[in-house]
């Protein structure tokens, strides 16, 4: 999927990185929302973390990614957009966390 992307600006790929940060993040929690109906019960403080550690990481390598075609495109590095993409990266997971709260005390 990412390959298939046509070059993009700043704005765009803050935009597109978004999305994807989105639907991971999305993907995170329905794992953990399936773990909670197939055991019955939350998961340990140990394994929300180590998933919190997966997505960062998850989410990091996608932005190494984008950086490095940006960079490639237009010849310079994108500090505005790192900086946009830890932002994104932050909201993800602080709106994982906050979502699986809500899953695990309903």
């Amino acid at each position: 999927m990412l390959s298939q992307i046509p070059n993009l600006f700043g704005k765009q790929s803050l935009t597109l990185f978004s999305q994807i940060a989105e639907t991971i993040t999305t993907e995170y929690v329905e794992d953990i929302t399936k773990g909670i109906i197939e055991k019955g019960y939350a998961p340990s403080f140990e394994e929300l973390m180590h998933k919190v550690k997966e997505l960062n990481n998850e989410l990091s390598l996608k932005v190494v990614w984008l950086r490095d075609n940006y960079k490639i495109e237009r010849g310079r590095k994108a500090a505005r957009l790192t900086r946009g993409c830890k932002k994104i990266i932050n909201r993800s997971v602080d709106d994982f966390l906050r979502t699986v709260k809500l899953v695990a005390t309903t």
